[in-house]
């Protein structure tokens, strides 16, 4: 038989794996096994089966068997072909921005799984798959796993249920070989957890309704079956409601503790927010100063400014990701008690039967597990400030223990009848309405008159338009990039964040800014770095007076069109098959379509 493999596949390629591809193809040829294209994209990774006596065109054009709307393919880059001998073949369709095998240019050639494939900047793996097993490479995109994370934790903080999200990294940036390990990780997961791509080393996984312990084991069992594929593997952790409330602070936070990780193997957990302590310093030694291009802004940091030296209480409002948490560390920094200690406490993430312990301590033996005295964040922070972080979240009972500290400045441990003084600023910051909880009964009345003595509001960013820029260019400063590290937005994607109204305000910002200094191919971020969320929402904007109504693109009613014809096909007939004969479309066609558009048949 002749053997499959090129002379430069064969001189990459020892004879280990040369056996190994042979018994590939072999089986191949057997019926046992197809081949598959895994294509790397900035939004997630398709796939496309591969048969004998058949051929796949990639390119952007919708026209391609394998589109992929990516500004460095042509319409119609390249073919990939499958003999009846099991031998691949590569094609150069001539494309604008070439097509390369390990680095050199190709016009046509055959090609194997240890080959290193670019189409234009994209990657495209070759894999020998069992036909069950395709969709473990139908990796979500960035946008729609961050989509079903906010229904999830809708229902977490509904139902009180636990919620996790992991971030996976290989070690090694030159190479890309999740399809070595993604496989292994699909067969950890259980049917409703959800797999994303963030960027193209790291992907993201979405767990509910999983303890600690389960979730630690996962995290063992996902590095090791990267070590099983040869590719090391780290991992971050966090929890809902643990470390973070919302979904840009869960990500924020699943990335922080990735940072935290040991290169290979090595496991970081995001901290509770009920522990962090933040290092009171002279305002002086901020790096970096607070963005105040905003007249909102700079009249926000005025009122801290002339509030920092009394002794009051501040409520400070302001929705979530906006910067409260900014303006109490200013409040707190300008302040007679800056060489004292700031404790931020977060309300919601305090269960109710472990509050009073944790503000105000507990004896040993106070309750079962209390092995030992333990002090709480009003003693901790004695001389200081303690912020309550989500006072909105906090439970009647919290409230009610939390009054009578604030009322006569003493606490009792649990567990103890000892009275002790305590000296600490209380600053409050909520993105509720808590006058509408007074007058729902969720919001004690008399508390909120203690805390409200002082009110600040802190605009969301779409009221300061002004600073998105500043910060954008604050979080490009400080994304870890080594020495090809990002340095600047090109004029496409400083528009695309001028126009995002952010509803995750500067939060979510400095989350799309990472994510897209990530991903970059080089040392600028463009407009296809940003999250597709933020470039669809630009696509949707016309050039119209600022008089005149927004309007929507053309491509995007189209893409709506589209969308609502192929969930009528696929609701009557309950088939891809018989759908794609009822749209009179490819059935590859119809399956891409269904991954460019976020349609499951299984959600109709």
């Amino acid at each position: 038989m002749k053997d499959p493999l090129s002379e430069t596949t064969r001189t990459l390629a020892g004879g280990e794996q040369q056996r190994e591809l042979s018994e590939l193809f072999q089986a191949t040829l057997a019926g046992r096994r197809r081949v598959s294209l895994l294509l790397y994209h900035r939004d997630g990774a398709a796939v496309a089966p591969l048969e004998p006596g058949e051929a796949l065109v990639v390119g952007r054009g919708r026209e391609a068997d394998l589109c992929v709307p990516d500004r460095t393919l042509s319409r119609l880059h390249a073919r990939v072909s499958l003999d009846e001998n099991g031998q691949v073949w590569l094609e150069d369709l001539g494309s604008k921005n070439g097509t390369r095998v390990n680095g050199q240019p190709v016009t046509r050639c055959e090609v194997s799984p240890v080959d290193r494939i670019s189409l234009g900047l994209l990657a495209l793996t070759l894999n020998s798959l069992d036909p069950a097993q395709e969709q473990l490479y139908f990796l979500e995109s960035h946008d729609s796993l961050r989509a079903e994370m906010e229904r999830e934790l809708a229902r977490a903080r509904a139902f009180d249920r636990p919620l996790a999200l992991l971030l996976l990294a290989e070690q090694d940036a030159e190479q890309q070989r999740m399809h070595r390990w993604c496989p292994d990780l699909h067969r950890l997961l259980r049917p409703f957890d959800r797999v994303g791509l963030y960027d193209r080393h790291t992907v993201e996984v979405l767990i509910p309704e999983a303890t600690a312990e389960e979730l630690e084991e996962f995290c063992r069992r996902a590095v090791r079956a990267g070590e099983a594929a040869g590719v090391p593997l780290r991992c971050g952790l966090a929890l809902f409601p643990e470390a973070a409330t919302s979904a840009e602070a869960l990500l924020e936070a699943a990335r922080a503790a990735l940072n935290l990780a040991a290169p290979v193997g090595g496991v970081g957990r995001a901290p509770h927010l009920g522990t962090r302590s933040l290092p009171a310093a002279p305002l002086a030694a901020l790096e970096p100063a607070p963005v105040l291009r905003s007249p909102l802004m700079q009249q926000v940091f005025e009122i801290a400014a002339r509030v920092a030296d009394r002794n009051m209480p501040v409520l400070i409002l302001g929705e979530s990701g906006s910067g409260k948490e900014v303006v109490a560390r200013a409040i707190h920094q300008l302040g007679a008690r800056r060489d004292r200690q700031l404790c931020c406490v977060n309300c919601g993430a305090l269960p109710p039967t472990l509050l009073e312990s944790a503000l105000f301590g507990h004896e040993r033996g106070a309750f079962t597990g209390a092995h030992r005295r333990q002090v709480g964040f009003f003693e901790a922070a004695q001389g200081g400030t303690v912020l309550l972080d989500e006072i909105g979240d906090l439970s009647l009972v919290g409230q009610a223990a939390l009054l009578r500290v604030l009322e006569n400045g003493r606490l009792c441990r649990l567990g103890s009848t000892e009275e002790i003084a305590v000296d600490v600023r209380v600053l409050a910051a909520t993105h509720r309405d808590l006058r509408a909880m007074v007058k729902e009964g969720a919001f004690r009345e008399d508390l909120l008159y203690r805390l409200d003595v002082v009110e600040i509001r802190v605009p969301p960013l779409r009221e300061r338009p002004e600073e998105i820029v500043p910060l954008a260019c604050r979080f490009i400063e400080a994304a870890d990039g080594g020495a090809d590290r990002v340095t600047a937005l090109d004029d496409a994607a400083l528009e695309l964040l001028r126009a995002y109204p952010w509803p995750g305000n500067v939060r979510e910002l400095r989350n799309a800014v990472e994510r897209g200094a990530a991903i970059a191919r080089g040392q600028v971020i463009t407009a296809e770095d940003l999250p597709e969320r933020i470039r669809r929402a630009g696509g949707l904007r016309l050039a119209v007076c600022d008089d005149e109504p927004r309007q929507r693109s053309l491509r995007d009613l189209l893409q709506e069109y589209e969308t609502a014809l192929i969930r009528r096909a696929l609701e009557q007939s309950r088939d891809r098959r018989r759908a794609a004969r009822l749209l009179g479309l490819p059935l590859r066609t119809l399956s891409h379509k269904m991954s460019q558009y976020g349609v499951r048949l299984k959600d109709l």
